[in-house]
This record gives C-alpha cells, sequence and structure tokens, in this order.
C-alpha cells in the first residue's frame, strides 16, 4: 500500500519582515487551506500496509521543518528480520516538498512489534520519535522514544519511557495508546508521555487498568511516572488519554473512562509543578456511542463507527491556552447524537 502524505495549512501565515534565505519562506495562501502535492515517504509494496503515523511540526513560525514516524505492518525484513512491524522516521526541511529519511533503529532493548506512533519537536529542533514496542525476549511491552538533533544524522536511543506503578499490588504488564507532549522551554524543554496501563488485580485476579504520565526534563534520558487516574476493575476501563500544557505550565490530562454501557465519561487531572503531581481526577463531560454491531474482529465498543465495524477514534484531544487570563482546557471529539456522528468541542 503506497503511503502518502497531504499537507494542508489551516490558517495563513504572517511573512517576517525579513528572511534569513529564501529556504525559510513559508508556505502562504489565502484563503486556507492551501494544499500541498501529495510526497510518497514510505515503501511502495502490495504486501506492506501502514499500522499508524503522526505528523509533527517545530514551533517556531518561520520553520518550514516537519517530521513523521509511521509504523509499517508486514513484510518491512529489510528493517526488521522478523517482518512483523517496523518504524520510520522522516523530515522535511522544506514543508514537505521533499522528505529524507527511512527505517528507524530500535531503541534500546526495543525489539517490536511497533505500533501507535508518536512525534513532537521541541524549540531547539530536535524531533522525537517513539511507539509502543516489546522487549527482546520479554513478554511486557513498554512505550519508548529516540530523538534526533537538529542538523543531526544520528538518533540518541532511550529506554522505555514509563514504568508500571503500583507493583505491590497489582501485575501491570501492558501499557497502550500512549502520546506525547513538549513544552516550549528553550532552557530545559519538558517531555511529556501518556498511557494507560494494564494488568491483573494480585488478590483477586480481575483485569484492572489506569492512567500513568511520565516526564523528563533532560531529553528523554531519565523518567518520572505518576499514576494520574484510579486503578479500575473490569469492566470499568479507563483508556485514550491525551497531555497537553498552558502558557502557565500548567500540565492537562484527559481520558475516557469506559463502564460497559453506550455513555462514557471524560475524565482529567492537572499538574501546577511540572508534571511531579497531580489533582485528583475530575469527571468533566460523556460521550455517547451506537450498541456495539457483530462483527468479525475484537473492536472496543466506542471504537466503532455505529452500525458498522469501522474503527473510530472519537477520544478527545485537547489544547490548553488563555482566555481572559484564565488556564483554559479544550477537547474535540466524536459523539454520537443518537442519529449521526457529530464533532463537539468542549
Amino acid at each position: 500500500m503506497r503511503f502518502t502524505i497531504a499537507l494542508c495549512a489551516l490558517a495563513a501565515l504572517v511573512i517576517p519582515v525579513s528572511l534569513p534565505s529564501a529556504e525559510a519562506q513559508v508556505l502562504i495562501c489565502s484563503p486556507a487551506p492551501c494544499v500541498t502535492a501529495n510526497v510518497q515517504i514510505g515503501p511502495s509494496t502490495t504486501t506492506t500496509t501502514l499500522a499508524g503515523f503522526a505528523l509533527a511540526s517545530e514551533p517556531i513560525q518561520t520553520t518550514e521543518t516537519l517530521g513523521v514516524t509511521a509504523n509499517y505492518w508486514n513484510s518491512m525484513a529489510s528493517c526488521n528480520s522478523a517482518g512483523n512491524s517496523e518504524s520510520g522516521a522522516f523530515t522535511s526541511v522544506n514543508q514537505g516538498r521533499t522528505w529524507s529519511g527511512g527505517c528507524q533503529p530500535a531503541s534500546g532493548t526495543d525489539a517490536g512489534p511497533y505500533q501507535d506512533p508518536m512525534a513532537g519537536y521541541d524549540v531547539n529542533g530536535t524531533f522525537y520519535s517513539g511507539q509502543l514496542g516489546s522487549p527482546s525476549g520479554g513478554s511486557t511491552n513498554g512505550v519508548f522514544l529516540q530523538s534526533l538533533p537538529a542538523g543531526s544524522p544520528t538518533w540518541s536511543r532511550f529506554a522505555p519511557t514509563l514504568s508500571f506503578t503500583d507493583s505491590a499490588t497489582e501485575d501491570f504488564f501492558l501499557f497502550d495508546f500512549p502520546a506525547l507532549y513538549i513544552d516550549n522551554n528553550p532552557a530545559s524543554p519538558h517531555l511529556y508521555i501518556t498511557a494507560f496501563e494494564e494488568g491483573t488485580d494480585n488478590d483477586t485476579g480481575e483485569i484492572v487498568s489506569a492512567v500513568v504520565v511520565g516526564v523528563s526534563s533532560d531529553g528523554g534520558a531519565t523518567w518520572a511516572t505518576q499514576r494520574v487516574s484510579s486503578i479500575v476493575p473490569y469492566p470499568t476501563v479507563v483508556a485514550y488519554p491525551r497531555v497537553t500544557a498552558g502558557p502557565d505550565d500548567t500540565v492537562y490530562v484527559t481520558w475516557v473512562q469506559l463502564n460497559g454501557t453506550t455513555t462514557e465519561t471524560v475524565y482529567s487531572a492537572y499538574s501546577t509543578n511540572l508534571g511531579t503531581s497531580y489533582s485528583s481526577p475530575i469527571p468533566g463531560f460523556s460521550i455517547t456511542n451506537k450498541a456495539k454491531v457483530s462483527c468479525t474482529t475484537h473492536l472496543p465498543l466506542s471504537w466503532q463507527v455505529p452500525n458498522t465495524c469501522v474503527r473510530m477514534f472519537y477520544y478527545p484531544n485537547i489544547v490548553a491556552t488563555e482566555v481572559g487570563n484564565v488556564q483554559t482546557l479544550f477537547a474535540v471529539y466524536a459523539d454520537y447524537n443518537g442519529g449521526q456522528v457529530s464533532t463537539e468541542l468542549r
């Protein structure tokens, strides 16, 4: 399956008074959106499909730097001798007109298969690329991250970024659905990764889940993990966390609590000390989904477009900003209103 990427500018950009070079110019269009030509950055084979991708841009208005992390599935023997799946990382310095990159090396002990890619830039131009992975010879999985400094051809590799919590009472063995956020502190950018962990209760054997956030203040070399949700037993599940930060560096996390019904609750927590500790979970609003239909593949209830077997990632994506000198958290998500799926902003 050929992988192409179409880039769309959502708003017209302002041209600076002076530009250091032609390469620094940004793509201008009015009215928005403007769409570049599709550029193939993945392999062109009939046996390769895309398992996911993430797009990032350097957080400087005059930059043209972009990065993509893509996970391939099947027949990637050139990257992974097992041929299961592999991660590719690509960068562009001219707003997507041309790309360089390819197979990304394993992150330390990470041996794949790779899923749920992440991508992000810090204010110093370092590109971070990561995904879920499985340690070589291990039965548990982890969230792995690598970094590529601006102008460098060499990736820095890190150990897994998150640690399982509450090991004395719970046997956590799985991370899933990670998300990455990098703040704009030029002296010491903080990296935040969130995911939900799943395991079994040591006393009852029940399946349990919880949401965690890891923070690094040294470019990904070391991480501290905090659990931000309650530990809940099945059939209640906490999943699909997202993380962001506001202009005052308050960190916000959201996740969805599923209770086995068609109505699910979005929770949030926040940190005012750069991820050292978090507030108690706060219920926000509910999302309604259509009852599950019979599918040949196993999908969680709210991953399906109503009355179909098509996956729908309905989880909220979040951003924090300042409105009237008040820190405000916005969430956009898909919701089923009884007749159709709508996109809503809270």
